[in-house]
């Protein structure tokens, strides 16, 4: 959820005329909706529209509108519906995404206005455990006063694999047989599948910890979260304890590498989650053969999983996603006070 330039009240500005706000079917307006953006230097929306919301909305998307007197349209946001598995039970969601404020109207009351009618719909129509947001700077001031409040943020880390320069990369090998020996995990199989051949949920263990939140992601999520997915870079695989190969512990979606070297953890699932280094070791095995000089991700700081990328040797960087959410529901409440146990990643979030 991102917005170009801050929301804020200046000394002296006269507030615009407040806007009429209505919940909408974001295909029925798809023209207006995509020349808002355009107008306000997002080129990339219109695709990521076109190529995500028709099954969005069939899973149960909305939007909401912000028009002035003349039914000119000037602000915007919609929600997409997640699905998460919690304690044996599914978890409703409600991710809030593409705010949109004309500039006009970028005051704190109509952003704040947009997304309270947002926020209150999604409680009273009683289908969503909680709604949760990943906000920019601009934007959270906002967020926070429709209700939202900050459970944790997404931080990146990079694991280094190679380097072309002869000492680096001599370095780096000597890195890794270092936390390798720290770790003292079994090595993991590691079975290289294309998309539509990967493994599914079924295929995998039962989450271990009762307060994991794991996402139950669908290919419609991959396809309008990763433009072109499935395209030739992407490979997902699967892992298995030598010996074993009938008895699943994980699997991942990578992208990449680029032209740089950078490939991109798009999605992980280990279980038991203490298996999750040994994972992540075995795939950066598997990805220095194919070319990639480093592996990126991002994971919830100081939650579980991030001791586990940790011990395999990612080092974390500078850059945050924060992750704001309110609960609904008494589930809601249960899912917002374990924050350490959520699993999400950027393909579950708006950015």
């Amino acid at each position: 959820m991102t917005l170009q330039t801050p929301i804020g009240t200046e000394r002296g500005t006269t507030r615009p005329a407040p806007l009429a706000i209505t919940r909408v079917n974001p295909l029925e307006h798809a023209d207006e909706i995509k020349q808002l953006f355009l107008a306000h230097e997002r080129p990339e929306f219109p695709a990521f529209f076109d190529r995500a919301y028709a099954e969005a909305v069939a899973k149960g998307a909305q939007s909401w509108v912000g028009r002035d007197q003349s039914g000119r349209l000037h602000a915007y946001v919609a929600q997409f519906p997640r699905r998460f598995a919690f304690a044996d039970q599914t978890v409703r969601g409600a991710l809030l995404g593409n705010l949109m404020v004309a500039t006009a109207y970028r005051t704190f009351f109509p952003g704040v206005s947009l997304l309270r009618r947002a926020v209150t719909d999604l409680r009273e129509s009683g289908s969503s455990d909680l709604v949760y947001a990943d906000p920019n700077e601009p934007a959270r001031p906002v967020i926070e006063a429709a209700g939202l409040r900050t459970l944790g943020a997404l931080r990146r880390f990079v694991l280094p694999l190679t380097d072309r320069r002869l000492g680096v990369g001599l370095g780096i090998r000597a890195y890794r047989v270092v936390k390798r020996w720290q770790t003292r995990v079994l090595p993991l199989v590691a079975t290289e599948r294309r998309p539509g051949d990967e493994p599914g949920p079924e295929d995998l263990p039962a989450v271990g910890d009762p307060q994991a939140l794991r996402p139950l992601r669908t290919t419609s999520i991959y396809r309008g979260r990763l433009a072109g997915y499935p395209a030739p870079v992407d490979r997902w695989f699967a892992f298995h304890q030598e010996g074993s190969p009938g008895a699943l512990t994980g699997r991942a979606l990578v992208r990449g590498p680029d032209g740089h070297g950078v490939a991109t953890l798009c999605v992980w699932e280990c279980e038991p989650l203490a298996r999750l280094s040994a994972q992540l070791m075995t795939l950066g095995d598997q990805l220095r053969e194919r070319g990639a000089e480093r592996l990126e991700v991002y994971v919830l700081a100081a939650s579980r999983a991030e001791r586990e990328f940790r011990r395999a040797g990612f080092l974390p960087r500078e850059e945050l996603v924060p992750v704001l959410a309110r609960p609904f529901t008494p589930l809601g409440s249960e899912v917002v006070a374990a924050a350490a146990g959520w699993r999400i990643l950027p393909v579950d979030l708006d950015r």
